[in-house]
């Protein structure tokens, strides 16, 4: 059975003068907690340990082993270590130089850098080429136990892995091509047309509003603006709610939405008992700018929704959604992004008390560093360098 995580944790905080027990509640969108079978539930604190010669992960759901030579063996669930993926050691990886840190190395060569880093759930793996290399083509014989790899690169409906891409300087991306023949991965690096810097990424997507006009909303009053702060909640009658449009999202057709969330950035420490939120996706092949009040509420919202009660909030913190994987998943289902295409999201009002409680969140006016944030993983249907590790997965792999 694979290993168990969870996105919540309770902490004892003792008693009070009068002899209750406090307890915290804290909740995330991703894993925050693993059950060991030895220690039960543990914290999820990703770093890498010298261990036998190799760099080994610890605090994490997976295990992650690298060789001084960058080989590296994956296990999916570190307490099942019959099922793993291994590529291989590459001899030119001892002549770079290397920096390692509590969660990642970052291995630099005159023309590029390499970069892995420990997530949660995840390792995370980009290349930042300054200028292009003397190869056009990257080649692995990578080695797998306990499941079809050659299924697993081909497959849309299982794990994936995620397809890399190219993006260059000005933000253009280019998808890679790649082959898997008798154990051998073959990736073809194109860098026509690219400024560089250009990254090898792999398929985790943030977006971040960029214009005055890809928010707005109505105030407290309520009035409507396009240059002032966002709100959600109710002062009076009516409800404070906003939109967000985020640019040229590109996720190739065929992929499983695995995470999706918003993230906001509060102005103001405010109470936010009471209120309630439901945040729709504008269901359109390309969402506008946003301009007028009739026009904020002439939007066309998708069938899926998600509803969140954000709580008290402190100034220049920032919050989360809940999962807006359904909204996703049914924008795709209507249309293909493998080109890139906008999206907007719609963070309305659902039933919160009059007269009650107001939030408010910075907008690209107030904070262009601020200003709503979208965050997107997924799997692919073809395949690439990064291997996922997102657990709640595993049980695809298992054989």
């Amino acid at each position: 059975m694979p290993i168990e995580l969870r996105n919540s944790k309770t902490t004892y905080l003792g008693k009070t003068a009068n002899g209750r027990e406090r307890f915290a509640l804290d909740s995330s969108v991703a894993p925050i907690q693993m059950l060991d079978p030895a220690l039960g539930w543990q914290d999820i604190a990703p770093r890498l340990v010298v261990e036998g010669g190799k760099r080994v992960s610890q605090g994490t759901p997976y295990r992650l082993e690298i060789d001084e030579f960058g080989g590296r063996t994956i296990y999916p669930d570190r307490t099942d270590l019959s099922k793993y993926i291994s590529l291989p050691s590459m001899n030119f990886f001892s002549n770079l130089t290397k920096t390692w840190t509590a969660t990642g190395l970052k291995a630099s060569a005159p023309k590029f850098d390499v970069l892995f880093g420990l997530e949660n759930t995840r390792i995370t793996f980009k290349v930042v080429f300054r200028q292009a290399p003397a190869f056009t083509q990257i080649a692995l014989n990578v080695d797998s136990v306990g499941f079809d790899l050659a299924k697993l690169l081909l497959s849309a409906s299982s794990i994936g892995v995620p397809r890399p891409r190219l993006v260059d300087a000005n933000g253009i991306i280019k998808p890679l091509t790649w082959s898997f023949s008798a154990g051998q991965l073959t990736l073809s690096l194109d860098f026509t047309d690219l400024v560089f810097p250009v990254t090898l990424h792999n398929t985790t997507i943030d977006l971040q509003v960029g214009a005055a006009t890809d928010d707005a909303g109505y105030d407290y009053i309520p009035t409507w603006a396009t240059n002032a702060v966002l709100w959600l909640g109710k002062n009076q009658a009516e409800a404070a709610r906003h939109g967000a449009r985020f640019l040229a999202l590109t996720i190739p057709d065929g992929a499983t939405i695995d995470v999706a969330y918003e993230t906001l950035t509060a102005y103001e420490t405010r109470t936010g008992t009471n209120i309630a939120v439901i945040i729709y996706g504008e269901n359109v092949d390309a969402p506008a700018t946003f301009s007028t009040a009739a026009d904020f509420e002439a939007r066309t919202k998708t069938t899926a929704s998600a509803t969140w009660s954000p709580g008290n909030h402190t100034a220049n913190v920032e919050y989360n959604t809940p999962s807006l994987v359904s909204i996703v998943t049914e924008l795709m289902a209507a249309r293909s992004y493998a080109a890139g295409r906008n999206v907007a999201f719609l963070n309305l009002d659902n039933g919160s008390p009059a007269w009650g409680y107001i939030l408010s969140y910075y907008s690209y006016d107030f904070s262009t560093a601020k200003a709503l944030k979208l965050h997107i993983e997924y799997t692919a249907g073809g395949g690439g360098l990064s291997i996922p590790v997102a657990m709640h997965h595993y049980k695809l792999m298992r054989g």
